[in-house]
């Protein structure tokens, strides 16, 4: 707005509008845009001799923050008898209201006078009425971002005298002004740390400095993704399910092998032995997981979740695998699906053998009775957790001796957990098969259990092909297959006793209540001690 720019607008018929910058900013967030228009060009006058453009920020931050107050001002200035004069002047100042202000008392002040110390009192009070800033403005900080205005203003001026010294058509700034002027530079930050170390014998509680501290504060540190991978390595990408609830009716891979870079594409069938990542003890079932074993390194029939792994394609680079993997088409018969705790509820659907219940004495009776004194009931919800690991599931791995042995390098938190179900979908002893964790990247429990599946699925393309493999998850792709820490719901009911029954049969020191699978609430009395009673007395019909 400034500088006078005009901006070119093109529609989808390719017809070009032109519009003034000052005019192209209607309101707060919005513009002459039609819905059907983009912004095409955005065209800069050329700058005439004894014309300086300037412009100015003051944020929170020097480096990636919003503007407190920001400005462009403009002046061209001629000579006339022997002095300077303003001919033409811009001013404008954005963050001080909703579209960008033109400062136009100041601006029809200013044209026709002598550049000097002279002008800049009156200057300054026009821009007070120019650049009105209510006490109750968005943003606060009104009387700072109000002398903002002034200071912005002040040194442009001092810019554009310096630059006219600078030809030696004025006089030299005052030397106290001259760092308003000057370019800020920051100089390199150094930071030392000092400590006197007193060995006792043992590490604990002292100030020892980690042994991967300095290359990782240099980003020299190795993770998985890092390791040089050995020649012919194929990249991963995995197939996965659409659907929440479906039994998988075809897979056609035909478009998925004209791919680019395409190397191979491996489903449950093509798993050497079992098509499981269970622990050994589990080996002889089918369907294993690490608590609940009902799971698949690849799903064979029916799918349970949107995420849930069908298949691993392989291609020469991360991309290309990437590419192939979303070509290969998989047609699907719908089945019903729960997607919430509330529909799994309703439905009775829940993993077998997870029932838990404590419950001490008739605490339906206790509610119905008169001796509660108050019942406050509720619910409870806490919202599913990603891990968000720094590093996301990462696997190398690559056939030894022909294949007879597979190594890997793994960001995993259970290593020895890798090496038994690797081993189990290969069909090979534990012997065999090698896995090295140096550093995961972050886990937090999202690279216990949940890793294993990626490196069984990676380790049956490896095994097949005789090729080293690497798999590297998106973000977005490992949020969805890992699983995250699971959503809860907590219904609560509890009570308190009435205030005569208390005085009347207890003297009590504490009350506890234990709120168990979401609807159980017990306080025994007297002997087992929840509620603490120095009487023994209490009758039967009394106990809860």
């Amino acid at each position: 707005m400034s500088t006078g720019a005009t901006f070119q607008i093109i529609d989808v018929n390719n017809n070009v509008r032109t519009t003034i910058a000052k005019d192209f900013f209607l309101g707060y967030r919005k513009v002459d845009l039609k819905d059907d228009e983009v912004l095409l060009s955005v065209i800069l006058p050329w700058t005439r001799p004894f014309e300086y453009v300037k412009e100015f920020k003051q944020a929170h931050r020097r480096q990636d923050d919003i503007a407190l107050v920001n400005a462009g001002m403009r002046v061209h200035i001629t000579e006339a008898e022997g002095n300077w004069i303003v001919s033409d002047v811009s001013i404008v100042y954005g963050g001080v209201a909703p579209v960008p202000l033109t400062a136009g008392k100041t601006e029809s002040f200013i044209v026709g006078k002598k550049l000097d110390y002279g002008l800049l009192d009156e200057a300054f009070n026009l821009l007070k009425e120019d650049i009105p800033l209510a006490e109750n403005a968005p943003g606060g900080m009104v009387e700072f971002r109000s002398s903002l205005t002034l200071s912005f203003f002040f040194k442009f001026f001092l810019y554009v005298t310096h630059e006219l010294n600078t030809k030696g058509l004025s006089e030299g700034l005052d030397i106290a002004n001259m760092p308003a002027i000057q370019s800020y530079t920051r100089p390199v930050t150094i930071g030392t740390q000092g400590y006197e170390l007193v060995r006792q014998g043992t590490a604990v509680g002292q100030p020892m400095v980690h042994l991967s501290a300095m290359l990782q504060v240099t980003g020299e540190t190795e993770y998985v993704d890092d390791t040089p991978t050995p020649p012919n390595t194929l990249h991963a990408a995995l197939v996965l399910s659409k659907e929440a609830h479906a039994r998988i009716l075809s897979i056609d891979d035909s478009v998925a092998k004209c791919s680019p870079g395409f190397a191979g594409l491996f489903l449950s069938k093509d798993v050497p032995s079992a098509n499981n990542i269970g622990p050994i003890r589990f080996l002889q079932k089918k369907n294993i997981g690490p608590i609940i074993h009902d799971g698949e390194v690849f799903a064979s029939d029916v799918i349970t979740c949107v995420g849930q792994i069908i298949g691993i394609v392989v291609a020469d680079t991360h991309d290309n695998a990437k590419a192939a993997a979303n070509k290969v088409n998989i047609k699907y018969s719908e089945l019903p699906a729960i997607l919430s705790i509330e529909e799994a509820i309703k439905a009775g659907s829940f993993h077998p053998h997870t029932t838990r219940c404590l419950s001490k004495g008739d605490v339906e009776l206790c509610f119905a009775s008169n001796t509660c004194d108050k019942i406050i009931e509720g619910e409870v919800r806490v919202g599913g957790q990603e891990h968000f690991y720094m590093e996301p599931q990462c696997t190398l791995v690559w056939p030894v001796d022909s294949g007879n042995e597979i190594h890997m390098i793994s960001s995993t938190q259970a290593p020895h957990t890798h090496q038994k179900y690797v081993a189990n979908v290969l069909g090979l002893p534990l012997s065999k098969v090698v896995c090295k964790t140096k550093r995961i990247g972050g886990g937090f429990g999202g690279k216990e259990t949940r890793s294993v599946i990626f490196v069984a699925a990676a380790s049956v393309a490896s095994y097949c092909l005789r090729r080293p493999v690497k798999i590297v998850l998106d973000r977005d792709v490992d949020m969805m297959t890992t699983g995250q820490r699971h959503r809860f719901l907590g219904k609560y009911k509890v009570w308190s006793l009435n205030s005569a029954f208390l005085s009347a049969k207890c003297d009590v020191a504490s009350i506890k209540l234990l709120v168990y699978e979401s609807h159980r609430i017990c306080c025994p009395c007297p002997s087992e001690c929840v509620v603490t009673c120095k009487l023994a007395c209490c009758e039967p019909s009394m106990r809860l």
